[in-house]
């Protein structure tokens, strides 16, 4: 894996965009092991590990904190703030991406991984310790600072330590984390909560943290990701993004509420993420280089990345309200998106392994494809009298297709760039994506919202009510209303999809 850092390695050239099958699959070899009997297979197991811990740490908090916050709001007080241990770490996660993507490239990755997984453990163990809601906010962005490491860093590490030829393997298993978290982060939260108290959920992360650490000490190559003298950091391009991309998440959280705020926060986000593509522009080292989207597969697989997120968060926040009068809401919450992350889950585990033999725009096309289809069946399945199963049944396409579209997207990336922009690139696809999905979930609330217009003052109210209860004692009529809207909603994500679809047709043929 060593081999990965050479400075003849670093300087090679990505592979071109539109080059025939042959150059195609072979231009990025240089970007790899040149000898695959020199590889430390043990090394990169132990590698794999630490990512896979790494990754997991992320996943599952997302998932367990959720199902603790209830009874550390009683156990805290502070009601008012109870959104805002969820935004404090969402926002720090997508502020901090693109520089922790950058920091990987100059200063290398397993620093950077290590120091990520130190931030997050700190955060995790202060916030168990927090005597107040305010407090614990501002350790869920402690967290968050260290979630958006090791939501970039970990694919970047797979990145230079493994050849082309596996990564998309290595990088399936890093996205299936996610996956299996989704199902078992509630499950273990709830076990937590029950047996230890809420502040364990945050206290577990501790010794998870410190194994991952030991190993990616033990395991990942020390020196940097390219040989030469230090480059110093773009700090006002990073200070543009931070800055804009606050103001952006802001204004699409409040865009749905009505108001000009959010409006204004969002023209002013978009406004100031125009100043940093500039300021990039010209920046002799820029935190996300524009240069990059000028290479063709670049420029798609991100777009591709983006349109998917968009498409599948806002449905998987959607969906668990389409309980149906008389179904327990755990209950039916639970059946609702479980066929969607299996599907993910199973796909994101085994499609890597096809990326080198089929390429990146069959799978991707494919990928795309699914994501659309599954939505449109769901656009056709969800009726006021549809039962769960059907519903949840009918969401099974679309989560095969993302899993599917992680492992060929990322790989893609990385074998199209020179390692010296490996962390930059990575960290890219993933902060698009986070985007991606914000802009998604706000898009369909709003269009959820404008699907109930036309819906009388008193069934609007009912309806509200209906999704805070989950369904339980609600007429009918009230839950005809809000399958009808979710339905005219969901088209939104559905063009979305297709629109990832038209995207993919764009991918160069015969990238590997």
């Amino acid at each position: 894996a060593a081999a990965a850092h050479a400075p003849a390695t670093a300087a090679a050239p990505a592979a071109a965009d539109d080059a025939d099958p042959a150059a195609a699959g072979s231009a990025p070899a240089a970007a790899g092991p040149p000898d695959p009997t020199a590889r430390d297979r043990r090394r990169e197991r132990a590698v794999l590990a630490a990512v896979v811990i790494g990754i997991g740490l992320a996943a599952v908090d997302g998932t367990v904190v959720t199902t603790a916050m209830p009874t550390a709001v009683r156990s805290l007080g502070g009601l008012d703030l109870y959104a805002w241990i969820f935004a404090a770490y969402t926002l720090a996660a997508a502020v901090s991406m693109p520089l922790w993507g950058k920091l990987a490239d100059l200063r290398g990755s397993r620093g950077l991984f290590v120091l990520g997984i130190v931030v997050f453990v700190a955060g995790s163990g202060l916030a168990g310790a927090a005597p107040s809601m305010s407090v614990l906010v501002a350790c869920r962005a402690l967290q968050g600072l260290g979630a958006g490491a090791l939501s970039a860093v970990p694919y970047a590490v797979l990145g230079v330590t493994f050849p082309p030829s596996e990564r998309g393997r290595v990088i399936g298993m890093g996205s299936a984390t996610w996956g299996v978290a989704s199902i078992v982060g509630p499950l273990l939260g709830s076990a937590i909560v029950s047996l230890l108290g809420w502040r364990w959920v945050f206290y577990v992360n501790v010794p998870v943290g410190v194994v991952a650490v030991v190993l990616a000490l033990r395991s990942v190559p020390a020196r940097p990701a390219v040989a030469g003298p230090p480059r110093a950091l773009d700090w006002l391009g990073a200070g543009l993004a931070a800055v804009g991309v606050t103001a952006l998440m802001f204004g699409l959280q409040l865009l749905p509420a009505g108001g000009p705020l959010g409006a204004w926060l969002v023209a002013a986000g978009a406004a100031v993420l125009v100043l940093f593509l500039v300021a990039e522009g010209r920046a002799a080292d820029p935190v996300l280089a524009p240069f990059l989207f000028r290479r063709r597969l670049f420029a798609v697989a991100n777009g591709i990345a983006f349109a998917a997120a968009f498409a599948i968060f806002g449905v998987l926040d959607y969906l668990p309200l389409l309980v149906p009068p008389g179904v327990p809401l755990a209950v039916g919450a639970a059946i609702l998106v479980f066929p969607a992350t299996v599907t993910w889950s199973a796909a994101a585990f085994t499609t890597g392994r096809f990326v080198p033999r089929f390429g990146v725009r069959p799978i991707v096309t494919l990928g795309t494809a699914l994501l659309a289809a599954g939505l449109g069946l769901m656009v056709a399945v969800i009726r006021p009298g549809a039962g769960v199963w059907s519903v949840a049944l009918a969401s099974a396409p679309a989560g095969l297709g993302m899993g599917m579209l992680g492992p060929a997207l990322l790989s893609g990336i990385q074998n199209a760039l020179p390692l010296k922009d490996m962390g930059m690139g990575t960290a890219a696809e993933q902060f698009l994506s986070m985007v991606g999905g914000t802009v998604g979930v706000a898009g369909l609330q709003l269009a959820f919202l404008g699907a109930l217009a036309g819906v009388p003052a008193a069934v609007r109210g009912a309806v509200a009510a209906l999704m805070a209860g989950g369904g339980l004692g609600a007429t009918a009529q009230t839950f005809a209303a809000l399958a009808t809207a979710m339905r005219t909603s969901f088209l939104l994500p559905m063009a979305a999809a297709a629109a990832g679809f038209a995207l993919s047709l764009a991918i160069p043929r015969g990238t590997r």
